[in-house]
């Protein structure tokens, strides 16, 4: 008897859960595709798709109950799919508004130069729209790829990423701007920066990477796919020949512009 009501109870969870499903797929979709909007083009996408599906279930099981005749019962069946959109239609757009403040908060930081940048450095914080990046290249701009490459030191110690082939520096491919695309490595490791270098740039075709140096006060340690190394004992680590050059070039601290036809970082 216990195990029959155990089962019902059971069904009756899973019942209530499979909506997540479809509804989730649906956000994961959409959202893959403006992964790289502005976080206020977010918020307005998913509050704009959890009020569509919100109604897209409500009305029908309306219709039903009140033109139809349906029995509260048989609504009350399919009340789920209307409760998990309003769950989204919640969750997704506070998500973003979160994120948004805490990267609004990170930016003004960044420009205001609270993580004690060098006398001597000069301002890295250039939206891609700005000619400092346009300057005679004769490709168009909309056909340049533009990426970062990071390495994080913390007391002598270097803070390197796994990959499948060995370590390396931090990369991303810049969608908007340079700190935009600091902050997306910086936010999903935790990293606390005390300062920060722009040390070089390579250009590779239509390529432009911009090397970066930041010194950092404090990381999430439990991550699985970083680790820290001592700077003296890069040769004892699987690191790839051009990933060390690289990255010890960026060590050095003298500023580079490394021209590549073929390969790439």
């Amino acid at each position: 008897m216990k195990g029959m009501i155990f089962v019902e109870w059971f069904w009756t969870i899973i019942q209530y859960l499979l909506p997540i499903i479809p509804i989730g797929l649906i956000f994961a979709i959409v959202n893959g595709i403006v992964r790289h909007a502005k976080y206020e083009v977010k918020i307005i996408t998913n509050l704009i798709l959890g009020i569509i599906l919100l109604l897209g279930f409500t009305i029908p099981l309306l219709i039903d109950y009140l033109l139809l005749k349906k029995s509260l019962k048989a609504i009350l069946a399919y009340i789920n799919f209307p409760i998990t959109a309003l769950i989204f239609l919640i969750i997704m757009p506070l998500y973003f508004y979160i994120k948004g403040r805490r990267y609004l908060r990170w930016q003004s930081r960044f420009r205001n130069g609270d993580f004690q940048f060098d006398d001597d450095e000069e301002d890295i914080i250039i939206d891609l729209d700005d000619d400092y990046y346009f300057t005679e290249q004769e490709e168009p701009i909309e056909e340049i790829i533009y990426n970062i490459y990071v390495v994080f030191q913390n007391n002598g110690q270097l803070i390197l990423k796994k990959e499948l082939n060995g370590l390396k520096g931090f990369t991303n491919t810049v969608n908007s701007s340079l700190e935009e695309a600091l902050y997306e490595i910086t936010s999903k490791y935790q990293i606390n920066i005390k300062s920060l270098q722009q040390i070089g740039h390579i250009v590779h075709d239509n390529m432009r990477t911009y090397c970066y140096l930041i010194d950092i006060a404090s990381y999430d340690e439990e991550s699985e796919d970083i680790m820290t190394i001592s700077k003296y004992e890069l040769n004892n680590y699987p690191i790839d020949l051009e990933d060390k050059e690289l990255i010890l070039r960026i060590l050095i601290k003298e500023p580079f512009i490394i021209e590549k036809k073929r390969g790439i970082i």
